[in-house]
């Protein structure tokens, strides 16, 4: 480890996405962080496509709540 910094950030604010490539982790001194997946679903029935132009398909982004972590833990 070649330096350790302190990053503040504010409530709902989020810290990264799945996905995001990172050098770094987090240890939490004070406050809590939700971890939340998140699925870009593709819906195609009939009746949806129904209503869309040109019978494209459509979608909708489906969270999952996985854990809530404290202070004295780390992540990243």
């Amino acid at each position: 480890c070649q330096y350790i910094s302190y990053k503040f950030f504010d409530k709902d604010e989020v810290i990264f996405n799945q996905g995001d490539r990172s050098n770094c982790f987090y240890g939490i001194i004070e406050g809590q962080v939700n971890l939340i997946k998140k699925e870009k679903i593709n819906i195609k029935t009939n009746e949806i496509n129904s209503i869309i132009k040109d019978n494209k398909p459509t979608f909708f982004i489906k969270e999952t709540f996985l854990a809530t972590l404290k202070a004295g833990m780390i992540f990243g």
